[in-house]
């Protein structure tokens, strides 16, 4: 495990420390050196990688969101539901399978991101949608995006992990992990945005033009024009 490696590393790279710094100055070395070392370090720069791209990523995909909905409570809410998607994700790998954070993790844990996105882009740009079809009640607004938009969200979800099982076939340990994440984040992302976020519309959904950011900086001119 990439944990217990690095402890290994650390503890040899101290001992060949202190037996260079009372070596003679004719002597060279010791050093340890190890194909193991490299990979640790690659390790824990994908890693570090991973926090960075989720600090990123986070707030990329609330603008994203806030440009597709134009609503700032919809915004939020779809990326409280891709937030618990990751950490799902993660969390299953940590506790059910078994994993530790390393490479394979690291670049999975940023595509998560994406794929988590996905569905809940779409049913919150169809609730914006039903205000044109004079629907400005939470309960009205949500039924017409999950009419309009689970069933297709359901067979993305589908098609998606029929793609992710495929690998489950591969021999290779890094296919095989790929297989499990994408198949575990397609199930919490359909989780998280048929359950939690259309839960979410459905009793504290943004109702008439609430969190529009439209009528926002519409009353916002006319207060300056004032």
């Amino acid at each position: 495990p990439l944990s217990s490696g690095r402890d290994v590393r650390d503890l040899i790279e101290g001992f060949a420390k202190d037996r260079r710094d009372v070596a003679p100055s004719s002597a060279f070395g010791p050093y340890a050196m190890s194909t193991a070392f490299i990979g640790y370090d690659l390790s824990e720069e994908l890693i570090s990688g991973l926090f960075q791209g989720c600090a990123i990523a986070g707030p990329v995909a609330f603008v994203v969101l806030l440009a597709a909905t134009h609503n700032i409570i919809l915004a939020l809410y779809a990326v409280i539901s891709v937030a618990g998607v990751v950490i799902s994700v993660l969390g299953f790998c940590k506790s059910a399978m078994g994993w530790s954070l390393g490479i394979g993790e690291s670049i999975a844990g940023v595509i998560v991101i994406g794929l988590a996105v996905d569905y809940v882009v779409h049913l919150a740009h169809m609730y914006t949608e039903a205000s044109k079809y004079n629907l400005s009640t939470r309960v009205e607004r949500a039924t017409f995006a999950i009419k309009n938009m689970g069933t297709t969200v359901f067979a993305g979800a589908i098609t998606t992990a029929g793609a992710g099982l495929i690998m489950f076939a591969c021999f290779s340990t890094f296919f095989h992990k790929m297989a499990v994440l994408m198949s575990m984040t397609i199930f919490f992302s359909l989780l998280f945005s048929l359950g939690l976020f259309m839960s979410l519309l459905f009793t504290v959904g943004p109702q008439g033009s609430a969190g529009d950011l439209k009528v926002f900086a519409k009353q916002l001119c006319n207060s300056m024009r004032k």
